[in-house]
C-alpha cells in the first residue's frame, strides 16, 4: 500500500509502483541524483571558448572510436582537421574559412576542405565549394553550391559560368555527353545568350536522344551555323524536324546538304522527305505541288521501296483530273516495278486500268 501511495506521487519517472529501494537501484530520482543534476546543471553553464575547447575533446573522443558528432562523420578525417572545422565553426568567419580551405586544397586535401567550406554560408566559401566539388568530380553537388553562390550574390555568375563551361568542355572531350549536357543547360539556364560554340551540339544531340525534338531543333540549328559542313549535326536536325512535322523545313536543310556535300544519306532524305510531302499535299488537294515532290521522289530513285507508290499516287491525280493516258502510264509504271508481287498497291493499279480500258472501250 505505502509502495503503490509513493508511486502515484512519484513525478520524475515511470517506477510502476516500485519502492523508493528499488527505483534508487535502477536509476530513479533521490535526493542525492537530485543534487549531482543541480551540480551537473551549474557546470553546464560556461562561456563559449570553454565549450569550444569541449568540443574539440569530445571531437577527440569520436575520432578514436569512430564515432559521430553533431557535425557530421568523423570517421576519415584527421583529429587536426575537426579542430579545424570547430574552430571555423565558432569564430563565424567567412574569410577564414575560405582561407584555411585554400591551405587544405593546396595540400591536396581536399574532403577537408569541403568539411570546413560546407559550415559556411557565404558566396565565396560556396564558389569555392563548387569548384572543389567539381575537382572530385561531384557535379550535381557544384551545380547546387553554384546555384547559392549566385543566389546570394549575382556579381558571382560570371565566374560561376566560366567554370561549367570550362568542366562541360572537358566532359566534351572524354566524351561523358550527360555530365556535359548538365553543364551547359545550367550555363544557359544563367545567360541564355551565351556563345556554347560546339556545346550546342552536345546539347542538342542530348535533348534530340531524350526525344525533346522541340528544345533539340534550335540548339542543332545553331551548332549548324558553327559547323556549316558538319554532315551529322545536319542529318540529325533533318530528323529532329521530320519528329515534329516540319517536312518543308526538313526539306529545305536536306537540299542545303547536297549541295556542300556528297553524302549519299542526304540523296535519301531528299527522296523520302519529297514522297511524304508529296502524299501529304495529294491529301490536301494541292495536286501541282505533290506532283513535283513525287517527280522528285521517283527522280532521286531512293528510298527505292517508295517509287512504286509515288508512280501510285501520282496515277491517282492524272484520273481526277482525267488525264487518262498519263494515269495509264502512272498505274503500269508500279505494275512493272513489281514484277513477282501482287500486293495491294499492285492490285489496285491493276483495276484501275481495268477501269480505264473499260472507259476508252466505250469511247
Amino acid at each position: 500500500m505505502r509502495e503503490r501511495i509513493w508511486a502515484s506521487s512519484c513525478q520524475y519517472c515511470h517506477c510502476e509502483g516500485r519502492s523508493p529501494v528499488a527505483i534508487s537501484q535502477v536509476g530513479g530520482i533521490t535526493a542525492k541524483s537530485q543534487k549531482i543534476k543541480k551540480k551537473k546543471e551549474k557546470k553546464n553553464e560556461i562561456t563559449l571558448p570553454i565549450l569550444s575547447l569541449n568540443a574539440i575533446n569530445r571531437s577527440e573522443q569520436l575520432y578514436r572510436v569512430g564515432g559521430m558528432s553533431k557535425l557530421g562523420k568523423t570517421r576519415g578525417y584527421t583529429f587536426a582537421t575537426v579542430m579545424l572545422l570547430l574552430t571555423v565553426l565558432f569564430s563565424g568567419c567567412a574569410r577564414n574559412a575560405v582561407n584555411e580551405a585554400k591551405k587544405l586544397v593546396k595540400n591536396r586535401k581536399f574532403n577537408e576542405a569541403v568539411l570546413v567550406l560546407k559550415q559556411n554560408n557565404s558566396p565565396p566559401a560556396l564558389f569555392l565549394l563548387g569548384k572543389i566539388q567539381l575537382r572530385l568530380n561531384h557535379p550535381i553537388e557544384a551545380f547546387r553550391s553554384f546555384n547559392k553562390a549566385v543566389k546570394k550574390s549575382p556579381s558571382y555568375k560570371k565566374v560561376v559560368i566560366t567554370q561549367l563551361l570550362k568542366f562541360a568542355m572537358s566532359m566534351d572531350k572524354k566524351g561523358k555527353d550527360y555530365l556535359a549536357s548538365k553543364a551547359y543547360k545550367k550555363v544557359l539556364s544563367l545567360n541564355e545568350n551565351i556563345d556554347l560554340g560546339m556545346g550546342y551540339k552536345t546539347l542538342g544531340e542530348w535533348y534530340y536522344n531524350r526525344e525533346e525534338y522541340e528544345k533539340s531543333v534550335p540548339l542543332l540549328q545553331k551548332a549548324l551555323y558553327v559547323s556549316p559542313q558538319n554532315d551529322e549535326i545536319r542529318l540529325m536536325l533533318v530528323k529532329a524536324n521530320m519528329k515534329i512535322d516540319r517536312f518543308e523545313d526538313a526539306l529545305n536543310i536536306t537540299t542545303d546538304g547536297m549541295k556542300i556535300s556528297n553524302n549519299w544519306e542526304f540523296r535519301y532524305m531528299e527522296g523520302k522527305l519529297g514522297y511524304i510531302l508529296g502524299e501529304k499535299y495529294y491529301k490536301d488537294g494541292k495536286y501541282d505541288d505533290a506532283l513535283l515532290m513525287l517527280s522528285k521522289t521517283i527522280a532521286i530513285g531512293l528510298p527505292e521501296v517508295l517509287k512504286d507508290d509515288a508512280y501510285f499516287i501520282m496515277g491517282k491525280i492524272h484520273l481526277n483530273r482525267k488525264n487518262y493516258k498519263e494515269a495509264e502510264a502512272c498505274f503500269n509504271k508500279v505494275i512493272e516495278l513489281n514484277p513477282f508481287t501482287k500486293g495491294k498497291i499492285v492490285r489496285e493499279a491493276g483495276e484501275r486500268l481495268n477501269t480505264l480500258k473499260k472507259m476508252e472501250e466505250k469511247h
